[in-house]
Formats: C-alpha cells, sequence, structure tokens
C-alpha cells in the first residue's frame, strides 16, 4: 500500500541521513523552527530544524507538540486541554546532530528566541551563537544573515503541501510529518534513494 511505501522509504531516507552525517562537516549552522498543525489549528506543532549556512542542506528537523497561542488559545484549551510543550526536546535533538556534524568554532545563527543559547551552550559549550533580528524595512536594505534558512523554510513550505499555509491538505499525525520531512531532507540534500 501506498502507507507501507512511505513508511519504508522514510525509514531508508532516515538511515541514509545517519550515514551522512558520518560524513558531513560545517563550521556555519543556521537554527530555528518553524510552525505547523496537527489534525486542526487547535493543535500546532513546532519543527526545529538546522541547516548549513554554506549552501542550505539539512542537518536535522525534529517535530514537537506545543500550546495553541493567540485567538485560538482559548477554544484550544477548551476543546483539547494543555498540550505538553516538548519543543526544548525537539530543539536538543537537533542540536544533538548539529554536533555530530561541527567543525572546531562552529558558529551557530538563529533569531532571537531567547531560549537558544542556553540550548546551545547545554549541548555545544564551545560554539559561538550568534542572533539575528530584523524588523520591517531592514529586511530589504541589508544582506539576510540567515538566509539558507530562511530559503530552505520556504522550499519546504512550498514543496511539502501539508506546511503550505494555507491548504486543505494537512497533517494527521505529527509522526508522518515528521517521515515526509525525512523523505524531504533526501532529496534536499541529493541522496540517492535507489
Amino acid at each position: 500500500t501506498i502507507e507501507r511505501k512511505f513508511r519504508m522509504l522514510s525509514a531508508k531516507a532516515k538511515a541514509l541521513h545517519s550515514e551522512y552525517l558520518k560524513t558531513f562537516n560545517t563550521a556555519d549552522v543556521h537554527f530555528d523552527e518553524m510552525e505547523s498543525c496537527e489534525h486542526t489549528k487547535l493543535k500546532p506543532l513546532s519543527i526545529a530544524i538546522a541547516v548549513t549556512g554554506e549552501s542550505g542542506k539539512i542537518i536535522d528537523v525534529d517535530v514537537a507538540e506545543m500550546n495553541c497561542k493567540g485567538k485560538l488559545a482559548p477554544l484550544s484549551q477548551a476543546k483539547y486541554g494543555p498540550r505538553k510543550d516538548t519543543r526544548k526536546e525537539a530543539c536538543e535533538s537537533v542540536m544533538k546532530s548539529v554536533k555530530l556534524v561541527a567543525r572546531e568554532g562552529v558558529i551557530i545563527a538563529s533569531d532571537g528566541k531567547k531560549s537558544y543559547p542556553a540550548i546551545v551552550s547545554r549541548i555545544m559549550p564551545n560554539a559561538q551563537i550568534t542572533q539575528h533580528t530584523r524588523r520591517g524595512s531592514e529586511k530589504k536594505k541589508e544582506h539576510d544573515p540567515l538566509f539558507w534558512l530562511n530559503h530552505t523554510c520556504a522550499k519546504i513550505r512550498a514543496d511539502i503541501s501539508r506546511m503550505a499555509r494555507k491548504t486543505w491538505a494537512i497533517s494527521k499525525n505529527a509522526e508522518n510529518l515528521k517521515r515526509h520531512l525525512y523523505l524531504y531532507i533526501a532529496w534536499n540534500n541529493g541522496f540517492e534513494m535507489s
């Protein structure tokens, strides 16, 4: 069936990726999170992602549950109750993969989220983290220091239908989203899936 083939190819892509990480290293990493949802917008998901700052090759991804925020938060709480926030664990998991490929003096660039320096220093005490925050007109005037991350995230949103912002296609469970992302890593990083 399609489901069985999807799971089999995803497992193969994940195994190829594990082998790839053993042969690859970088001194420039871009790291952040992007959001999606599971079954409904009332059940948001966070996707921690790290890419190389040299080429946009994806180092790793992990999917985490998070609580709903904004106008939908009260409805989400009433319908589904509080959700366990596993974003920190997902970020740490991705940082452990970054540690495998990091060269001496690695620089990790991210946005201004306050929890990132603590996560990076806990997993990689010798790494340098640079945080970039840009607003409005600044975006057009200067070079984007997180170009490869933003470019890769935009490609993910364009290429994976379940990741598009306004779509009928939506992830029914977080585990299948993660499987789909590993297939995308194989395509993005140029793995031979024969």
